[in-house]
């Protein structure tokens, strides 16, 4: 097995998932590793005019061996089917969050240039 993280293979599969079927009903904004075991990306879909959402997704450790593909599918088609009836919690920098729960928003990684994405 190579260097390369649990998380990051699966957001690897992530980034390939959506290049593949995006047809620019959805802009990625960002997408980055909140643990070893979950990602964030945020996103918009401007067609909708929704605002920037975010998701975070949790996987298990094993699925790296078995298929970080199917995880990373599984993100990319939750991001462009509607929302529906998800829980949806906007943060302080107005990012809506899907289906998070009653759990706190993840952290924005220090990198991420925010005003590029919110003007």
């Amino acid at each position: 097995m190579d260097e390369q993280s649990e998380v990051e293979r699966v957001m690897a599969a992530f980034q390939m998932a959506m290049d593949q079927m995006n047809d620019r009903k959805v802009v990625i904004h960002a997408v980055w590793a909140d643990t070893a075991y979950s990602a964030c990306v945020l996103y918009e879909r401007p067609l909708v005019k929704d605002g920037v959402l975010g998701r975070r997704v949790e996987f298990s450790p094993h699925v790296v061996e078995g298929d970080p593909a199917s995880t990373a599918d599984a993100l990319a088609q939750n991001i462009v089917e509607p929302l529906g009836r998800a829980h949806v919690f906007t943060d302080n920098w107005g990012i809506s969050w899907v289906g998070l729960g009653s759990a706190q928003a993840p952290a924005l990684p220090p990198d991420l240039n925010w005003g590029s994405i919110s003007s």
